[in-house]
């Protein structure tokens, strides 16, 4: 088993299916969480229920769907406090373009889930 304490896991697609689901199992390892996806309103909620329940987690609103969404993202990810492991959870585009175009060439994992 990987060791996730403490290391920051950004998760798109994560308010529902494989991503939201991830976000619970990855905050259970201990890991840091950077929730992302369209609806902000289901962010704001699951942040608010894994930081109250002890982890350390804020949320951004991306549409991997927007180029500039996706920009402003990768952007984002530079403030971060310390280095991200990407983790893909919306079904969007394919695994190669994804990885391309949010993590630049990190490692990223696909899943069949979608955001909304």
């Amino acid at each position: 088993m990987i060791d996730l304490k403490n290391k920051l896991i950004l998760i798109t697609g994560s308010t529902s299916g494989i991503g939201q689901a991830c976000a619970y199992a990855f905050a259970q390892s201990g890991a840091k969480i950077a929730l992302t996806g369209r609806n902000e309103n289901r962010l704001s909620a699951l942040a608010k229920e894994l930081n109250d329940s002890g982890t350390d987690c804020f949320f951004y609103n991306c549409d991997l769907t927007d180029h500039e969404s996706v920009i402003s993202l990768k952007a984002e990810t530079h403030n971060f406090p310390t280095t991200v492991e990407p983790f893909n959870g919306a079904a969007t585009g394919s695994g190669g373009e994804i990885r391309d175009r949010l993590a630049g060439g990190c490692l990223l994992y696909t899943s069949d889930a979608a955001d909304e």
